[in-house]
């Protein structure tokens, strides 16, 4: 279980007034963190979730060209499949001034998962630790592709494992890239967003001692205050 739970709640009437919380919240820490140094590090989570978020961050006013996006995890698959989280990130920040940040790839055509993690694994390590990661979670528990039963779900989970790991669901899905825990844990300032009601006991249910492999979210909830960011509507 996780040796420390530091959760900071946010509850928003609706899904688009917390979506536009946490954009200004994700930007003022992005501007903080440009004051202090040459580039900002951003880490984005896929999903249906982050839509709107990100349609509100992309109107915050920041040095954008100073940004480096990162993703927390991602399909191995080509950016223009509609399941890819760098596809739909890469839209949702395409109508405002984030379209100059540089939004790093996961998927590296022309190389298997395993090189594509290690590639993946250097540039994060270059910029480690990352300044802002905003993290989602599915009814299931999981987090980044912390899938429950998947291949490699104990790598990604082992503090020893300061990288991007490749993870494999056991259901047929197609294999994923994803942060290790030690890299989510270590990131200066943690968002989780979150829709819904049945997320939210799901969450309630993870602050309980459990096996992290079980509700694989438990693992994330070291480290510096993950600040959860939710609103009982569904976003679609």
């Amino acid at each position: 279980m996780s040796d420390a739970v530091a959760l900071v709640w946010r509850a928003h009437d609706d899904v688009d007034a917390c979506a536009r919380a946490l954009g200004e919240a994700v930007a003022q820490d992005l501007r903080a963190a440009l004051e202090g140094g040459a580039t900002g590090t951003l880490a984005l989570s896929g999903g249906s979730t982050p839509r709107p978020f990100l349609e509100h961050l992309t109107t915050q006013d920041l040095d954008w060209s100073r940004v480096e996006i990162y993703l927390v995890d991602e399909r191995w698959c080509d950016h223009g499949d509609a399941r890819s989280n760098h596809g739909m990130i890469g839209r949702a920040l395409s109508g405002g001034g984030a379209r100059e940040a540089r939004l790093m790839p996961l998927w590296r055509p022309g190389h298997t998962l395993a090189e594509g993690g290690a590639l993946a694994a250097a540039e994060v390590a270059r910029v480690a630790p990352l300044d802002v990661l905003v993290l989602g979670m599915g009814e299931d528990g999981h987090t980044a592709s912390w899938i429950p039963g998947a291949e490699g779900l104990d790598v990604a989970l082992d503090d020893a494992i300061a990288a991007v790991v490749p993870v494999v669901p056991t259901d047929g899905r197609e294999p994923r890239l994803t942060m290790s825990r030690s890299v989510v844990t270590g990131a200066k300032s943690r968002y989780l967003h979150l829709t819904g009601a049945a997320k939210r006991r799901v969450l309630e249910q993870a602050i309980t001692p459990g096996p992290w492999e079980e509700l694989p979210i438990r693992a994330a909830l070291s480290g510096a205050p993950l600040h959860v960011y939710w609103s009982p509507g569904v976003a679609r």
